[in-house]
């Protein structure tokens, strides 16, 4: 496992580093920072990891990505000239929060983690 991890990590690196084009990574699975994938992506280049740093239900990774990413196009139609993950993050971690207060979130427990990592430093947030 820890060297499938390392592979990953080094072809993501080095496609981050030869094409320039890769900005963000997510890694909608269980424990993807604890394994050490989204340090090592951060390492080796990429400007934004998303990932989730404890066990999380499906319901709750696939609510995470459909949040992220639905602020993303919002950014894209606002006629944004960068994307700005950090903002798309907070977003989905926003809508989680008021949903989970208005009791109509996935019904998954609130004891998982997700890490929004970008200049050498870790924004965790429970979700």
């Amino acid at each position: 496992m820890e060297a499938d991890i390392q592979n990953l990590a080094g072809l993501i690196s080095k496609a981050t580093g030869q094409n320039g084009n890769i900005e963000c990574a997510v890694l909608n699975a269980c424990s993807t920072n604890m394994k050490g994938l989204g340090e090592r992506l951060k390492e080796g280049g990429m400007s934004h990891v998303v990932c989730w740093t404890t066990p999380v239900h499906d319901e709750a990774a696939r609510e995470l990505c459909d949040n992220f990413y639905l602020a993303l196009m919002e950014q894209t139609k606002a006629g944004l000239s960068h994307r700005d993950y950090r903002r798309a993050f907070d977003t989905a971690v926003a809508i989680r929060s008021q949903n989970t207060t208005q009791n109509i979130h996935s019904g998954c427990t609130n004891e998982s983690v997700i890490t929004f990592l970008v200049a050498g430093q870790g924004i965790g947030q429970r979700w």
